[in-house]
């Protein structure tokens, strides 16, 4: 008797386990995209907060303002690449501020430029903290974009110690 209890218990468990695999696939591309959509959000917010600064950093604000156009481009892509509708939507938590908004053409001066390198910098690294942590892979896009952040990161690095 004990056996075919067991045994019932054993085909329970498999059951249960195959189904919770099952809807944790489905769920996964809808959290995946959620991903992306966070990642593009800090990309946005550090591509603005770098057009804001006045220095140059020996050519090194620029680099990582490329890099980080090309990461916003291929994460668009991405997010493209299964054709959600809801992808072109950005997260509200990290889109900029009504203060950023209305005011695109002010500048900072040096010491805030300095500041803001170093915090710019923090934005790419969630970037590529969130997108490291998504099992999808988008056609290549997600991968692409890390590396490109990658080097974001490295240039905004550089960027401080030119200072």
């Amino acid at each position: 008797m004990s056996k075919i209890v067991f045994a019932a218990a054993a085909a329970l468990a498999a059951t249960v386990a195959a189904t919770a695999s099952a809807l944790a696939w489905e769920r996964g591309p809808v959290q995946s995209d959620q991903n992306l959509r966070f990642a593009r959000a800090y990309v946005e917010r550090a591509r603005d907060m770098l057009s804001h600064d006045q220095a140059d950093y020996g050519g090194h604000r620029v680099a990582a303002m490329t890099d980080i156009n090309e990461a916003r481009a291929d994460l668009t892509t991405a997010l493209r690449y299964d054709h959600n509708k809801g992808d072109a939507v950005l997260p509200a938590v990290t889109l900029p501020g009504p203060v950023d908004a209305a005011d695109r053409n002010w500048v900072r001066g040096q010491h805030r430029s300095n500041e803001n390198i170093e915090f710019t910098r923090r934005y790419v690294e969630k970037a590529i903290d969130t997108l490291s942590h998504d099992r999808e892979d988008y056609g290549g896009y997600r991968v692409k974009a890390i590396g490109e952040l990658e080097q974001a990161r490295q240039q905004l690095t550089l960027a401080l110690q030119s200072r």
